[in-house]
């Protein structure tokens, strides 16, 4: 379920309707211009519960969903024709990120598979190495290993070849 909404579908002589139930028949206990901004608390049926606020106070209640743009924060912006930007609406704390900067968390995310790939041979693994001991007493299946790097520099290149370097190096421990 989204978490935010903005008022669409509205004309400049009408106004989003904010009831007291999900009913058509509830009654009206605030009304909303268009392109207002809706925090999504929960549904009913075609109906959202809703709060808004602004300068004249925060009211909770029941709007049409067909009146009201869902949208969540996070994602993936889509496309559209021609170079020119869009605009975005932000939320405190979002991290916007550039293509470059989403190629490199992609790239972070298929590493991670592969460590996933061999992390049930970490049993195995542990054993070659000298101190590897369990986490916390009696357990078998959690252990630590403590890696300290003093200084590394470089690139971001060099970087994912030390990581491919000793991700490569623990497989062939576990073979």
């Amino acid at each position: 379920m989204p978490t935010r909404g903005r008022v669409v579908k509205v004309t400049d002589d009408s106004y989003l309707h904010i009831r007291n139930n999900p009913s058509m028949q509830g009654e009206i206990i605030r009304r909303i211009l268009q392109g207002a901004n809706l925090q999504i608390l929960g549904e009913s049926g075609d109906w959202w519960k809703v709060r808004f606020s602004n300068a004249r106070g925060t009211t909770e209640g029941w709007s049409h969903k067909n009146y009201i743009q869902a949208f969540d924060t996070g994602g993936y912006t889509g496309d559209w024709m021609g170079n020119e930007g869009k605009m975005a609406m932000l939320h405190k704390k979002e991290l916007v990120l550039n293509r470059e900067q989403t190629g490199d968390i992609l790239r972070t995310a298929e590493i991670m598979k592969e460590v996933k790939q061999f992390m049930p041979q970490v049993p195995q693994l542990l054993s070659s190495f000298n101190g590897a001991k369990p986490a916390m007493a009696g357990a078998s299946s959690s252990y630590e290993i403590n890696l300290y790097v003093d200084k590394l520099t470089g690139d971001k290149k060099g970087g994912e070849t030390v990581l491919k370097t000793v991700v490569g190096g623990l497989k062939k421990l576990g073979r």
